[in-house]
């Protein structure tokens, strides 16, 4: 036997049951409990020959915490590809702060021939602490060391190959 302390009340439960809620989650306190979750999905081709980071056109999303002590998790997933052996960087931002990408954390690198006929899908979870209540904006940037990178597209083909997205969860702590 189990006994769970819920806020108002103490509930013991026996070996075998589970605990359940009104199906809303009312009864629970705020701790962990996903406040929203929204997201954006690109389906068009873009693609970029910059040698220095810049902005994933499409892959921009606002959220506006519902308290300072908030955690997003961000989820960053993209479908990229070339035509030729290349290094592709992308940092991720919260307005103009690197939260993953920058040589402290996480290096989002991949190295070698991104399938120039399929692409690679790159997904990636941060959590992050904004510590605010204001409207705050993630993004996405991405550079190549040479060549063409295609969002969304076989490298070697010139038809829609899949979609990215970027999906923000609001949790609160």
């Amino acid at each position: 036997d189990k006994t769970v302390t819920l806020p108002d009340a103490d509930v013991t439960l026996v070996s075998g049951t589970m605990l359940a809620t009104d199906g809303d989650g009312s009864g629970l306190s705020g701790v962990g409990k996903i406040n929203q979750c929204i997201q954006v999905c690109k389906s068009d081709v873009t693609s970029t020959t910059s040698t220095s980071l810049v902005d994933i056109t499409g892959i921009t999303l606002d959220i506006t915490p519902s308290a300072t002590s908030s955690k997003i998790l961000v989820m960053p997933n993209l479908y990229i590809s070339t035509v030729t052996a290349v290094v592709v960087e992308a940092r991720l931002y919260r307005d103009a702060t690197i939260i993953a990408g920058d040589d402290v954390n996480n290096l989002l690198q991949w190295f070698g021939d991104i399938n120039s006929w399929r692409g690679q899908p790159i997904g990636a979870s941060f959590i992050d602490s904004p510590s605010t209540t204001s409207a705050t904006t993630y993004k996405v940037q991405w550079s190549t060391a040479s060549g063409t990178l295609y969002l969304n597209r076989p490298g070697a083909g010139t038809t829609f190959g899949a979609s990215s997205t970027l999906t923000l969860w609001e949790i609160l702590a």
